[in-house]
């Protein structure tokens, strides 16, 4: 017995000798893999700060040593993704400097880079696009591998949209990033001009030149994109082809080129309705006469029906909404002298009474603005967002302020502060500015777009009859500023921009006359009363709990009449 029992605690003693063991050799092999990780990232970045900079050598030397770095990503972006990212802010993409970093990627390690990630990483064809470097998407079309080309040619982004539907946009909120190029000193950049320039969401600010402007002109991208495959009557999420965009957009170059070297260039298909609107009547509703001439000569035959049909949900209405909030602010003063009433010919409709079809039907597609009354009544930022709760929940959150929104985009000073600090700053900016009320100068303001992710997921909520018509957006921006305060004269992807509390002026410019400048809000207003407003402008003064939607490419320029707090969703 007594043999037994030593030969048993024998066997438990090596049985939890081995478990020790193995538990060791687990949680070594762990924090292996987690250093091994952690180096890997490391030497991942400093692998794509070298493609980005273009330093070919390096990038050679690098992958040599490490062969997983041709695999690597940082947010959903590789190697030729930052490539072409560099050669953007650098304002070198499409001058003859040549591309021979991606050249070199491209021929050695075609299969691995031009493919991007189902789901997760796009092909950089995308990038080469929305920066309007017309070598790089050659060099691609050249040196891909042609299964991995078809690929890039069917992939769509989010919102359903081909690298096509992007080359044919008016390109619009990339301007900014060239407007030291063209208006140094106050000055609008021409209408005429904006309409062929990159459509880009990251406001990075970039060295742009006025010849990287001139090379980002014209339709050559799309000849190429047409060229390799792309097909003209491929639909994005609102079932809107390539027509159809430049149709909405006003780029005159671009549609008249689809509609000669398209693979289907009949009246039918080009004039395809799309949610009941013809290629015709978008162009017509968005003022770009260029598109309709271009038609009217293409089938000089056909009369062209200019005017759509308006189904429900679309007429003005008297708000029911009785939405109450205390912002807690005491503001010894208002923009009283900014202030008016009503949205002109913009209709007001309800929240919880318009379906999505309806809102897709009457106003996304054919690019109309709206105010949305009954959306925020159950929003958690009504408490959380006045002035004492966000001393409490938010205090030490970072912020960018300036006298203009994104003000380093424009050459302009801003600075980052907590939230704590930028109220202190506001109760210092009532008193200054109430003291020389008859020499009004712009208030600072807070625009950005990196806190409302921080928010709490009660602070706001999705719009009722939001859908999968919507999309994703790209970019989600919050503001907070005084009376004075507000956003210059700019355009981009449609907006829902949601008061919580406070009151603004709002000017709308169709994008026939929509352009950027670095006026400040109530500069511009006060032009505005002075000379009066352009003929296609509408001014709308927002009341708090109302959102408005502002259509893709309407400029717009924004005062705040009260402190106003608000969030803004661009898709």
């Amino acid at each position: 017995k007594l043999q037994f029992l030593y030969f048993i605690d024998f066997k438990l003693n090596m049985s939890l000798l081995w478990y020790f063991i193995a538990g060791v050799v687990l949680i070594v092999s762990f924090l292996v893999r987690n250093e091994f990780s952690r180096h890997s990232d490391a030497v991942g970045m400093r692998f794509l700060e070298a493609c980005y900079h273009g330093k070919l050598s390096t990038i050679e030397y690098m992958l040599e040593e490490h062969p997983f770095l041709i695999h690597f990503t940082s947010e959903n972006e590789g190697c030729v993704h930052v490539v072409l990212q560099g050669k953007f802010d650098k304002a070198i993409a499409d001058e003859k400097g040549d591309l021979k970093v991606m050249k070199a990627l491209l021929t050695k390690y075609k299969s691995t880079l031009l493919y991007g990630k189902p789901g997760v990483v796009l092909c950089p064809i995308f990038h080469a696009v929305r920066y309007r470097n017309r070598r790089a998407i050659s060099l691609m079309g050249k040196h891909g591998d042609p299964s991995d080309l078809q690929h890039c040619i069917s992939e769509t982004d989010d919102n359903g949209k081909t690298a096509l539907h992007h080359a044919v946009t008016s390109k619009a909120s990339g301007t900014a990033r060239i407007y030291n190029a063209f208006a140094l000193h106050h000055q609008p950049v021409p209408p005429a001009v904006m309409d062929q320039l990159d459509l880009h969401t990251s406001m990075v600010p970039s060295p742009m030149t006025y010849s990287a402007l001139t090379a980002a002109q014209g339709s050559k991208d799309v000849a190429i994109l047409l060229k390799l495959g792309f097909q003209c009557t491929a639909k994005d999420h609102l079932g809107r082809n390539s027509f159809h965009i430049a149709a909405i957009d006003g780029n005159t170059q671009s549609f008249k080129y689809l509609t000669t070297h398209c693979e289907s260039t009949t009246l039918e298909v080009i004039n395809e309705p799309v949610h009941g609107w013809t290629t015709a009547q978008l162009a017509h509703m968005n003022g770009h006469t260029n598109i309709i001439k271009v038609l009217r000569e293409l089938f000089p035959e056909h009369d062209f029906v200019l005017e759509g049909a308006e189904t429900g949900d679309n007429t003005q209405k008297e708000s029911t909404d009785k939405y109450s909030i205390s912002s807690g602010w005491q503001e010894p003063y208002t923009a009283e002298e900014f202030d008016g009433h009503g949205c002109g010919a913009i209709a007001t409709i309800d929240c919880l009474t318009i379906t999505e079809e309806s809102f897709v039907r009457n106003y996304l597609v054919p690019n109309r603005p709206v105010i949305l009354t009954n959306c925020l009544s159950s929003w958690g930022a009504k408490e959380r967002w006045s002035k004492s709760g966000l001393l409490a929940n938010y205090p030490d959150e970072m912020v960018e302020v300036g006298q203009i929104a994104y003000p380093t985009v424009y050459g302009e000073q801003a600075k980052r502060v907590s939230i704590k600090e930028f109220i202190a700053m506001l109760d210092t900016s009532f008193e200054e500015i109430n003291n020389r009320k008859q020499d009004v100068t712009a208030a600072p303001f807070v625009f950005d777009s990196h806190i409302s992710s921080n928010f709490a997921p009660t602070d706001t909520k999705k719009l009722p009859f939001f859908g999968s018509s919507f999309g994703h957006p790209v970019l989600t921006e919050w503001s907070l500023g005084p009376p004075f305060s507000g956003a210059n004269p700019h355009f981009h992807g449609e907006v829902f921009s949601s008061l919580v509390y406070g009151r603004k002026r709002w000017t709308l410019s169709p994008p026939a006359s929509a352009t950027f400048s670095r006026q400040t809000g109530v500069s511009f207003a006060q032009e505005v009363l002075k000379n009066g407003p352009k003929e296609s402008d509408i001014t709308c003064f927002q009341n708090a709990g109302e959102v408005l939607f502002v259509p893709r490419n309407w400029g717009h320029t924004v005062l705040n009449i009260r402190t106003s707090a608000s969030i803004i969703e661009e898709f």
